[in-house]
C-alpha cells in the first residue's frame, strides 16, 4: 500500500487498499479493516460496495460484528464525533 497508495494510483491503489481490508478483517484485525474500509467507501469508483459487505462470504468476519449492531448502515449515516463513518466501538455501542 505504501508504494501504491490511493493519493497516487487512483486505479489499483482502492484494490490494493480493500485486499488488505480484506486480509486484516480474517487476520481477527477488525480495528485495521474498519480504518480501511472508512478510507475506501469514500473513495469514488472503488471496489467496495454495500452488496459485497452484506452478502460477500470473505467479509464474514466484519460482518458477524458489524450487523448485529447496523454499522453496515454506514451510508446513510453521517460520521460520527470521531471522525469515522463506522468503527468496531461503534458497532459495540461503545
Amino acid at each position: 500500500m505504501e508504494m501504491r497508495p490511493i493519493s497516487e494510483d487512483a486505479v489499483e491503489g482502492p484494490d490494493i487498499a480493500t485486499s488488505f481490508a480484506f486480509v486484516c478483517a480474517w487476520a481477527n484485525q477488525l480495528d485495521l479493516a474498519f480504518e480501511q474500509l472508512n478510507i475506501l467507501i469514500k473513495v469514488p469508483g472503488g471496489r467496495l460496495n454495500y452488496g459485497d459487505l452484506k452478502t460477500y462470504p470473505g467479509w464474514d468476519p466484519l460482518r458477524t460484528l458489524a450487523l448485529n449492531a447496523g454499522a453496515f448502515a454506514f451510508l446513510a449515516k453521517p460520521i460520527d464525533a470521531d471522525g469515522f463513518l463506522f468503527s468496531v466501538r461503534g458497532a459495540l455501542g461503545e
